[in-house]
């Protein structure tokens, strides 16, 4: 009796035929098909955002990495980031004013994830884009942003609206999340 009240509903079809989803004949198809777990892909990903005030020096990267122990996380979006390498063995995709302390966008991904990276793209040092093989047909692609603060003139978020705009017509995708420090 517990197995029943599991069950999924019937898939909807237009067909007709039985065994075709049609809800006609014995072998009908019972319960939406979940496509990620019949391919071996990914069940589950955990994304996030996070503004980390630079990495240039060993002590913050240090706190990052301690941080991570204390979260669940697959691909951490990263705002204001100007160091380009990282020991800890995940992938940094990063672009950023080396010298500067404004800008800086980047990915930061799990290091058993990094084979599943098809691409990433530098817009600016406030937009970058990874996207992420999730299954043999299904990719998402992942827009990073860090917009300027108020003080900085319309013009210049215009200008980061428009980057993010070029990227969403870009390099097509399955799924889309734009996500990042949007200064609000």
């Amino acid at each position: 009796m517990a197995a029943q009240s599991m069950k999924r509903p019937s898939v909807p079809s237009s067909s007709q035929v039985p065994d075709h989803g049609s809800g006609y004949g014995e072998a009908r198809v019972e319960g939406a098909k979940n496509h990620w777990e019949r391919t071996g892909s990914l069940k589950e990903l955990t994304i996030c955002t996070y503004n980390v005030r630079t990495l240039l020096s060993e002590p913050k990267l240090h706190e990052l990495e301690k941080e991570l122990d204390h979260i669940t996380w697959d691909i951490l979006g990263l705002c204001e980031v100007r160091r380009l390498e990282l020991k800890s063995g995940h992938m940094l995709y990063t672009r950023g004013k080396d010298n500067s302390s404004t800008g800086g966008v980047g990915f930061l991904i799990r290091k058993d994830l990094a084979s599943n990276v098809v691409s990433y793209k530098n817009q600016s040092d406030r937009v970058a884009q990874v996207i992420i093989k999730i299954s043999k047909r299904q990719t998402l692609k992942i827009i990073q942003s860090y917009l300027p603060t108020i003080s900085y003139p319309d013009e210049d978020v215009d200008a980061v609206y428009e980057e993010i705009n070029e990227l969403l017509n870009q390099d097509k995708a399955n799924h889309t999340i734009i996500m990042g420090d949007f200064n609000a």
